[in-house]
């Protein structure tokens, strides 16, 4: 993290409470929860549908939006560590659809 911004703390809380998707979101061993703090340079930490974000302001507002992203799309689909990594590598443009309309841009992963 960068020493000349001030680090943050967000607490984020994933509606509804699903342990199906939360356990899909977060990987076997929180494998997915350690791949998102890597990219994003932050540090996370959760206890059920709790996330705690700590890191400089805009990683954090960054990987708060991707993870609620993420935990929206877990509800269809199963996030594998490769899907993970592909949604990582195309998080600006993941994250920069604000619209609320998931039909146009939807990412699509073929099997």
């Amino acid at each position: 993290m960068k020493s000349n911004q001030k680090n943050i703390n967000q607490l984020i809380k994933l509606e509804p409470i699903d342990n199906d998707r939360l356990i899909n979101l977060c990987g076997l061993l929180d494998k997915n929860i350690r791949q998102i703090e890597e990219f994003f340079n932050v540090e996370i930490s959760n206890r059920g549908n709790s996330f705690k974000i700590t890191g400089d302001n805009q990683n954090v507002a960054h990987t708060s939006t991707f993870i609620e992203k993420i935990y929206s799309l877990s509800e269809n689909e199963e996030i594998t560590p490769k899907q993970l990594h592909l949604y990582l590598n195309n998080s600006n443009e993941f994250l920069s659809d604000t619209t609320g309309d998931d039909s146009k841009d939807k990412i699509s992963l073929k099997k």
